[in-house]
């Protein structure tokens, strides 16, 4: 089942439990960061193509003052074909991330 949220640009971009598990395992301190991830696709300060994958990967970066990591940019990378989007995976990370911006 997946959860269907709305990027910046209006895309529709899917969130499968299999990335929530994902995302908790390898990043278990987003279980309280999900506002922030789903307002990071919606406000997002700053995105930029992925250096691994730059026609496919985008990471959404927004920035939060005192997350439980304290103050970091929430970062959501999105796979996007023309026809289907979804999360990869979400972290906190201290600087932004990524090759060139759109």
């Amino acid at each position: 089942m997946a959860e269907i949220l709305e990027d910046i640009f209006g895309r529709r971009i899917r969130l499968t439990d299999e990335r929530i598990r994902h995302i908790l395992n390898r990043h278990s301190y987003m279980a309280d960061l999900w506002r922030e991830v789903f307002e990071t696709l919606r406000e997002a300060e700053e995105i930029r193509r992925s250096n691994s994958d730059p026609l496919n990967v985008w990471l959404y970066h927004k920035w939060y003052y005192e997350t439980v990591k304290g103050d970091k940019w929430v970062c959501v990378v999105v796979k996007i074909f023309p026809d289907d989007a979804y999360i990869i995976t979400a972290y906190v990370t201290p600087e932004i991330e990524g090759g060139d911006p759109l």
